[in-house]
């Protein structure tokens, strides 16, 4: 099956330096992909099972989010800082974000729709080397993959989730050194809604 945006958002535009050609700058954007359909019912499905705690195939939610909000045995108040940027707005308050134990869980657990979307992910994109972010770009505090329970009331602001030209030092900046995201034959930094 071919999948074709049917969105394409430019946004977040600057000058930046071109690594290619020190001193020269070029205009560069953030863009936005919407692709329709990529997840059927049951792949969402799965997925939420899989966030939730639940086995994939389940049918019944054991906790009522709508009445309840996150399930606390899941999910901590805080426990996801999207932002780590000390002094920014976005820290105040912060959101549910799976627990440790949950974020091991959809890291390292044996999840087939996890794998089944990594897979869908690696075909859109057949020209690249699609993989999870590893440790070595932002430490161990900030893993590949995570989800957040917004709830009413919470603020939530468009940010950049990560970008290689303000990685920390790093074994990954050692190799790759700092640049802008999509620099010719550099990896390219992008996340998955």
């Amino acid at each position: 099956k071919t999948f074709i945006p049917s969105m394409n958002i430019e946004l977040d535009g600057a000058m930046i330096e071109d690594v290619d050609f020190p001193g020269k700058s070029l205009f560069d954007t953030s863009s936005i992909l919407v692709f329709d359909n990529l997840l059927d019912e049951t792949l969402r499905k799965r997925l939420l099972n899989v966030v939730k705690g639940y086995p994939e195939n389940f049918e019944i939610d054991k906790w009522n989010d709508s009445e309840y909000g996150p399930d606390p045995s899941r999910w901590t108040r805080g426990g996801l800082v999207d932002v780590i940027d000390e002094g920014s707005e976005m820290n105040a308050p912060s959101c549910w974000g799976l627990s440790d134990e949950a974020i091991n869980d959809i890291c390292f657990g044996p999840h087939p729709a996890i794998l089944e979307f990594e897979s869908k992910l690696t075909k859109l994109f057949h020209e690249f080397i699609v993989s999870r972010l590893p440790e070595a770009v932002l430490g161990a505090c900030v893993s590949p993959l995570t989800a957040n329970a917004p709830t009413h009331g919470d603020s939530f602001h468009y940010h950049i989730d990560a970008d290689p030209l303000q990685v920390p030092a790093s074994p990954w900046s050692d190799i790759f050194g700092v640049y802008p995201n999509r620099s010719r034959g550099k990896p390219r930094f992008v996340s998955c809604l």
